[in-house]
């Protein structure tokens, strides 16, 4: 597997700081692979080593083709959506508050009565702590 064309040194050099120091698990890894490629692995060795599927090899190629350096991060707007916003979150804490931390399930059955939103004990407790 090639690239459409080879790496610059500097390139290189930024890859592999990315590899080396990104916060985000999912651009060192791509990272990786980008140099990996830019080295001539094949594919069947790219699999063996990052532990994933021949189509994920070729969307982080055809993303990095495309989009460069970007494309060794997630795009916005990707993953799931947030069930609570920002003043239901705040909401959410002050009846926390009211009621003493007594119980979820007080706070849980005011949401879907206010709002009709269903949510479990885990996503009142991610509201609670949440800096938003």
């Amino acid at each position: 597997m090639q690239l459409d064309q080879k790496l610059s040194p500097e390139t290189i050099k930024v890859l592999w700081r990315v590899y080396r120091q990104s916060t985000k698990h999912h651009a060192r890894i791509r990272a990786h692979c980008i140099l990996l490629i830019d080295s001539e692995y094949e594919v069947p060795e790219l699999i063996e080593i990052l532990g994933v599927s021949r189509k994920t090899i070729y969307n982080w190629k055809n993303n990095w083709c495309k989009y460069k350096l970007a494309g060794l991060y997630n795009r916005v707007g990707r993953g799931r959506k947030e069930i609570l916003n920002l003043e239901q979150k705040q909401r959410i804490k002050l009846w926390s508050e009211q009621h003493h931390n007594h119980s979820n399930q007080i706070i849980i059955t005011k949401i879907k009565q206010e709002w009709g939103i269903t949510v479990s004990k885990d996503t009142v407790k991610r509201a609670l702590v949440s800096n938003k």
